[in-house]
């Protein structure tokens, strides 16, 4: 696994882009039904902001999922950190977490 730290500008907007793979190495979409993949993002106290298990939204390409994350004037600078949440399968649901990290400056 290879972390990105990126740095934007406040009033930018941060693209959250999340990859699933399953054990093969392929691309796949998760079979749970409701809420498969959710973004958690924290400001630089910690704090999470209004992203908190938001879902993340299918690209239209198999097993690539985004979430936009809108800053603006009044958002803290710092380090941001996320969390993204992969739940698959009915019974029992498999969940995979990822994290990753960005500075709004």
């Amino acid at each position: 696994m290879i972390t990105v730290l990126t740095e934007f500008i406040k009033k930018a907007t941060v693209r959250v882009v999340a990859y699933v793979y399953n054990e093969a190495g392929n691309l796949v979409d998760p079979t749970h039904l409701t809420t498969p993949i959710r973004v958690t993002i924290y400001d630089p106290d910690g704090t999470v902001t209004a992203t908190e298990d938001a879902a993340m939204d299918s690209t239209g390409e198999t097993g690539i999922y985004d979430y936009y994350f809108a800053t603006d004037a009044d958002t803290a600078s710092g380090w941001y950190r996320g969390v993204i949440e992969v739940m698959d399968g009915t019974d029992p649901v498999y969940t995979t977490m990822g994290t990753f990290s960005f500075r709004i400056k």
